[in-house]
């Protein structure tokens, strides 16, 4: 019998920028280290990966929002 499939999401920008800080900030860091690695961190995310963000679906024209 096949196993189901799950469906895998990558995460977003945001969810792994978070968990970075997280991370530090755990770790004891300075928080202005912290900005400082998390800025760097956010500028090669998008400039390696590009912006990932969550998609919402679009309800049909007439649905109820």
């Amino acid at each position: 019998m096949p196993r189901p499939v799950k469906e895998v999401t990558m995460a977003t920008t945001a969810e792994l920028l978070l968990a970075y800080r997280k991370e530090l900030a755990q770790g004891g860091m300075r928080p202005d280290t912290i900005d400082e690695l998390t800025k760097a961190a956010a500028q090669q995310l998008i400039a390696n990966d590009g912006l990932r963000v969550r998609v919402e679906p679009v309800p049909p024209p007439g649905a109820p929002s």
